[in-house]
């Protein structure tokens, strides 16, 4: 396993914990990590860095194939 992916396996393993927590606390798993999301967006001091966050958020929103 490369470095790469260990950090992508245990950001996965983050990321899926909080999402269990929100859903523990009474949030529908969508509406969960629609929080991670907004949360997630306003920590981002560097401007541009929030620009392309949000540009590949809005990518993965028009993405027809689930």
């Amino acid at each position: 396993m490369t470095v790469g992916d260990y950090k992508t396996q245990k950001t996965r393993e983050i990321v899926n914990d909080a999402i269990s927590q929100l859903c523990n606390m009474g949030f529908a798993p969508d509406h969960a990590a629609s929080f991670l999301v907004l949360q997630s967006m306003i920590r981002i001091e560097d401007r541009q860095m929030r620009k392309d966050a949000a540009a590949m958020a809005a990518r993965e929103a028009e993405d027809t194939v689930d």
